[in-house]
């Protein structure tokens, strides 16, 4: 038994409220694909 790897393609999107200059509020979706979903799925941080 051997540990692979494959690379996969990933994309990131911030989202962000400013108030003025000021960054009140932000958020992080990451946008990735796998072999077990036919479409991207997303993880979303710092909400």
């Amino acid at each position: 038994m051997k540990i692979q790897q494959k690379k996969i393609t990933t994309r990131g999107i911030k989202f962000f409220i400013k108030d003025g200059k000021k960054e009140i509020g932000r958020a992080y979706l990451y946008i990735l694909k796998n072999d077990l979903h036919k479409e991207p799925f997303g993880f979303l941080e710092d909400v």
